[in-house]
């Protein structure tokens, strides 16, 4: 069985809102790590946050940005992501690691690639979304033996939901020593 629980689907369909529900009902204390957000203007996303568990935040893409790495129309500030991502899932072996989202503005930091990479291969149990799209070095992710992909959809919202809930639950760290 797998330990690695990840979320998928088409943009804006809800799971970083499932993410944050499954944080919420098991108890923040459980977790460690981030997730994004989309800043919106005047109804148009014009950008993305990261956001620790730990309340830090950041702009980690922004369409008027003028770095030079791009995903679609944003420019990506790497160091911001790695200043606040690399520290909330590092060094947490007592805790559910939460990584929202693999995608490709995350993995223009080879140093997230290189941990995402690292995880993949540990006993560590991680919550999160990845890419819904193919995408050479998110699709070898992908393949991992250890991961359980759930595709998120409108229908299928509540019971993804309750689902990961119940198998985050079944995870070593709930278990009686």
């Amino acid at each position: 069985m797998g330990n690695h629980f990840f979320l998928t689907g088409k943009p804006r369909v809800g799971k970083t809102t499932v993410l944050k529900k499954i944080i919420s009902k098991i108890g923040v204390e459980n977790f460690s790590g981030f997730y994004t957000e989309e800043i919106v203007e005047n109804s148009n996303r014009t950008g993305f946050k990261i956001v620790s568990l730990n309340g830090e935040e950041s702009v980690i893409a922004d369409v008027n940005s003028k770095s030079d790495i791009r995903v679609g129309r944003y420019g990506v500030n790497v160091s911001e992501f790695e200043r606040i991502a690399i520290q909330s899932i590092q060094n947490n072996a007592k805790k559910i690691i939460v990584i929202d989202e693999i995608g490709p503005m995350q993995i223009a930091s080879q140093t997230f690639l290189s941990i995402i990479n690292q995880f993949m291969q540990d006993s560590q149990t991680v919550l999160g979304t990845i890419y819904y799209d193919s995408h050479p070095k998110i699709d070898e992710i992908k393949t991992n033996s250890k991961m359980k992909i759930y595709e998120l959809t409108r229908g299928n919202y509540n019971d993804v939901l309750s689902k990961v809930i119940n198998e985050l639950r079944q995870t070593s760290l709930f278990q009686p020593k």
